[in-house]
């Protein structure tokens, strides 16, 4: 599929982590250079008040020109004023989603599509429209049709955790994982040994253990490649690493892309997993890229009182989370409160 507009995701690692801020930044910035933007979601997103802590959460404003594709039920419920241009025929649970444009500033609540074959005939109707940006909105727990897009930020910050080191590694592990090679080899929908006499077997989108088992009970040091069209849940990638790494050094890992193996469970233990498997001799490729673009990072986070039963805004040491992450990774690493110029170079906005 080929887009003449750009098309980038920003994906939250949790709720309250920036996302919103960032994407409100990137549109204001845009619309200061008379560029058009255009905005989805994959999902919901735009509650007025975080549902867990109660404390105000950012909609997203939108001004005269700005492209939506939003179900349809967000409409009556923003404040932004939108002319309806296209129906797309795409279900979901708030309704179908409809093509427009902002014809009066205001807030809007975005919700779309929520599966990858949708997202991209809502991606391929937008683009008829000739905008200089499509931003898809997500969060990393439902990040899987980000694979539509050509890139994505993350949003990160203290309320994924108040502990930085750990946030900074968390980083770092994404961006290996996202920065793995690719695999330029013949691809199967299925799960593939090939080397010796190749053998498949049909799989299902998450691997069950006895899948996995099939896998272990067939590998032998003839294997060259496995391929892995689906997600394998981190226990299971472990059985598969120990009997791997133990006769496997040479044999290749494809996967469909880095999303599955995020999706497995803790990045930070796949990817050490993974390394270790590198330092065996064993590749770990993907079919399809999804370059992280930057990362932007929030020291907010909000705070529980026990006396009060409630929550309060607290920040982390704004500079220590940013020099932490910036030297974790190996892309730009922005806080919009303070640098967000870097997010407009990742995307090639000039200044």
């Amino acid at each position: 599929m080929s887009f003449s507009s750009r098309v980038i995701g920003i994906a939250g690692t949790a709720k309250n982590t920036g996302k919103t801020t960032a994407t409100n930044f990137i549109l204001k910035e845009m619309h200061k250079r008379k560029l058009t933007p255009a905005l989805t979601s994959i999902g919901y997103d735009g509650e007025r008040l975080d549902n867990v802590t109660g404390l105000p959460k950012p909609r997203v404003p939108v001004v005269p020109g700005t492209l939506v594709a939003v179900a349809h039920r967000c409409l009556p419920v923003s404040t932004a004023q939108v002319e309806v241009i296209e129906e797309t025929g795409i279900s979901t649970p708030l309704g179908p989603v409809v093509l427009g444009i902002i014809k009066k500033a205001g807030q809007m609540v975005v919700a779309g599509p929520n599966k990858s074959s949708s997202l991209r005939v809502i991606l391929d109707k937008l683009t008829v429209y000739k905008p200089h940006l499509i931003l898809v909105d997500g969060a990393l727990n439902r990040i899987a049709p980000m694979v539509e897009t050509q890139g994505f930020i993350l949003a990160t910050g203290a309320s994924r955790s108040s502990d930085i080191t750990r946030l900074a590694y968390e980083a770092h592990s994404l961006d290996y994982l996202f920065r793995l090679p690719l695999y330029q080899g013949d691809w199967y929908n299925y799960i593939t040994l090939v080397g010796g006499d190749q053998i498949s077997f049909d799989f299902s989108s998450v691997f069950t253990r006895s899948q996995v088992d099939r896998i272990i009970a067939k590998f032998s040091p003839a294997v060259e490649k496995i391929i892995i069209p689906g997600v394998v849940r981190e226990e299971l990638w472990k059985e598969l690493a120990g009997v791997i790494s133990a006769q496997g050094a040479g044999v290749t890992i494809a996967v469909a892309d880095p999303i599955k193996l995020a999706l497995g469970g803790s990045v930070g233990n796949l990817h050490r997993l993974f390394e270790g498997l590198g330092e065996r001799g064993v590749a770990i490729k993907v079919k399809r890229p999804l370059p992280l673009l930057a990362i932007s990072v929030n020291p907010f986070y909000p705070k529980y009182r026990f006396e009060a039963n409630d929550y309060h805004p607290a920040y982390v040491d704004a500079e220590r989370l940013h020099k932490a992450v910036a030297r974790a990774v190996t892309v730009p690493v922005a806080d919009v409160m303070r640098n967000g110029g870097l997010l407009l170079e990742a995307l090639g906005i000039k200044e």
